[in-house]
């Protein structure tokens, strides 16, 4: 069996960080409540404590359902809530080989290759005159060589697994996986960081019964081999270590756990997480159930008897648990980002609050630039009066230039303002002088006045039959008589 680590555990993303192992022998039941903290990204890397435990006395006797509501009872009484579980069947009626299987069947696309490799050879396999419909397989991969795979193939009755899967749901649990007999015990050990693999050899003790289980030795640098399991008889533990050496001269160090696990020269008794030795196993399936409590592929396989309504029930609930506890995430999500925007409103009203009380302060001296700026518009409409004042202005201020221009000699009859605005305005003249010489000049005047633009001269001569004019003075017979333009006056 391969480990691979860095795959979420998405038992955790659901919300749960409590597993129960729950070993069950000879009518004793005994129970580990672990909770796992951290890897979430990497489930190998998650720290592992023992919660609550307790052992109980079943009755043979007892039904399932009787057996699963005295357990409820033990639950509650020791606070135990976790609804996750991982139990194991420890059964005289199972049966497990060992079998080559065709590389080509095992790699079968529809996923059901060994499967119906198994269908089809299980009277061979297990050489017992029993319906398949009365048994339920599973297998795990063991090793892979080129031209075939090598599985572990157990066997279990088919009541067995009812009576056992009864008994958990009647107290109100949810099967996450269901072992078989005691090779769990290996995650329990491999999850300690106490223990190394490394050449030693480990042993859970159960009576006489001696399941010992070999870890090879390995280089950082080689992948891990199979795994050697051995199930022995004998009447103590020397004995056993002695058949062991003999068939494994290299063997290094022997540690035991298990109800009938003691210490001695040769061996160092396991205590799992602080808790006595008997709930070695209990505690392995915890850390089984939280290592494998999804779907990982058939690198990862482990043996599961678990009937398929218990396998959807288990799923349900786990994705049930996922929906709440998301849900539960993204609310929390939601309100911290509702708090920051109260309090960055919060924040913006303080300094508005603040601006109105200092404008409040200064509202008296707006009101008094606002009155001074409303007198200086009346004084300024009073001095500069409506657009019509202006325009009378300066049409007294043109014709006031006019008068102080002309000279004595040359009289006006004839004066037109043209005014668009100040900046844009001309004046025709028309007027008297006694002689040639008289109008010449004054028209050379004002060419050369500053005062005056663009002067242009439009006649000069004698008066036309409309311009006849009688001056009182009887000297002057004769006169000239001229009409002028100006441009802009300065």
């Amino acid at each position: 069996m391969k480990f691979f680590p860095g795959k979420a555990n998405l038992l955790k993303l659901s919300g749960v960080n409590s597993i129960l192992g729950i070993d069950l022998y000879k009518g004793i039941v005994r129970v580990a409540e672990l909770s796992a903290r951290g890897g979430f990204l990497n489930r190998y890397r998650s720290e592992y404590r023992a919660s609550a435990h307790f052992s109980l006395n079943l009755a043979e006797a007892l039904s399932p359902s009787e057996r699963g509501q005295r357990l409820a009872e033990a639950m509650k009484a020791n606070g135990i809530r976790a609804r996750f579980c991982v139990s194991s069947i420890r059964t005289v009626n199972s049966r497990t080989v060992i079998a080559d299987i065709p590389m080509d069947i095992s790699q079968d696309s529809s996923g059901n290759g060994i499967r119906s490799w198994i269908n089809d050879n299980y009277e061979k396999l297990i050489r017992v005159p029993i319906q398949l419909s009365e048994l339920t397989f599973d297998y795990d991969i063991l090793s892979a060589g080129p031209d075939s795979v090598k599985c572990e193939i157990a066997f279990v009755r088919t009541k067995e697994i009812e009576e056992w899967t009864g008994m958990l749901n009647s107290a109100g649990l949810h099967v996450l996986n269901l072992g078989l007999d005691v090779r769990n015990f290996e995650f329990g050990i491999q999850a300690d960081s106490q223990i190394t693999s490394g050449d030693n050899v480990f042993i859970f003790v159960d009576s006489n019964d001696y399941w010992c289980t070999l870890f090879p030795p390995r280089k950082k640098t080689e992948e891990l081999q199979p795994i050697t399991r051995k199930k022995l008889r004998f009447r103590d533990l020397d004995e056993a270590l002695l058949s062991l050496q003999a068939e494994f001269p290299n063997l290094g160090k022997c540690i035991v756990t298990g109800p009938g696990a003691s210490g001695g020269s040769s061996a160092t008794v396991w205590s799992p997480l602080g808790l006595p030795p008997e709930y070695a196993l209990s505690v392995s399936l915890a850390v089984h159930g939280f290592l494998f409590s999804d779907s990982l592929g058939e690198n990862t396989k482990t043996l599961d008897f678990r009937p398929e309504d218990v396998r959807r029930a288990a799923t349900m609930e786990r994705d049930k648990g996922i929906l709440k506890y998301g849900t539960l995430v993204m609310g929390m999500i939601l309100f911290i980002l509702l708090s920051i925007q109260f309090g960055i409103q919060s924040h913006l009203q303080k300094i508005s609050d603040g601006l109105d009380a200092r404008l409040a302060k200064a509202s008296h001296v707006y009101s008094q630039v606002n009155q001074l700026r409303r007198q200086i518009d009346v004084l300024k409409t009073q001095i500069d009066g409506d657009n019509s004042a202006g325009h009378r202005s300066h049409a007294a201020r043109v014709l006031h230039e006019i008068a102080v221009a002309t000279p004595g000699g040359v009289w006006l009859y004839r004066m037109t303002l043209n005014q668009r605005n100040l900046s844009d305005q001309s004046l025709e003249l028309w007027g008297y002088a006694e002689t040639n010489r008289d109008a010449a000049a004054y028209l050379a005047s004002l060419q050369q006045d500053r005062r005056f633009t663009n002067v242009r001269v439009v006649r000069v001569g004698a008066p036309t039959p409309l311009e006849a004019v009688s001056f009182p003075s009887e000297r002057i017979n004769n006169f000239v008589t001229f009409d002028v333009k100006l441009g802009t006056i300065n």
